[in-house]
């Protein structure tokens, strides 16, 4: 019984999706290699955050989440929504679905200054 118990709140603890929801952004170099933006606070969280300094970014990655959406200026303003496309996909989008292939555009990326993500319900 005390085995179901601990089994039963595991379960409840680590089937939520706000345990592994996260966005990632990535820059890229003259030599086309990729790296992750380091020390970027709130990417696990919902809610609108903004970065110190705008970043350029070309790649974005989210999981966990319903959708984002990054912005040219601060607090999320929608009249600023960046446009990004799914890797091999011609139609842009402001809302980015859970993936890791969301690119921005431009041959090394976007500059943005805040980002904007919905819990799954």
């Amino acid at each position: 019984m005390i085995i179901v118990r601990i089994l039963a709140v595991f379960l409840l603890l680590f089937s939520t999706s706000a345990w592994c929801a996260e966005i990632r952004f990535y820059t890229v170099n003259s030599k086309q290699q990729q790296s992750l933006i380091s020390l970027v606070t709130g990417t696990g969280k919902p809610g609108c955050h903004n970065f110190l300094t705008k970043r350029r970014v070309h790649r974005i990655s989210q999981v966990g989440f319903e959708s984002c959406g990054v912005y040219a200026e601060r607090n999320c303003n929608t009249d600023t929504a960046i446009t990004a496309r799914w890797k091999n996909k011609k139609k842009p989008t402001t809302v980015l679905t859970p993936g890791g292939r969301w690119f921005l555009e431009g041959e090394r990326g976007t500059k943005i200054a805040s980002w904007e993500c919905r819990s799954k319900p």
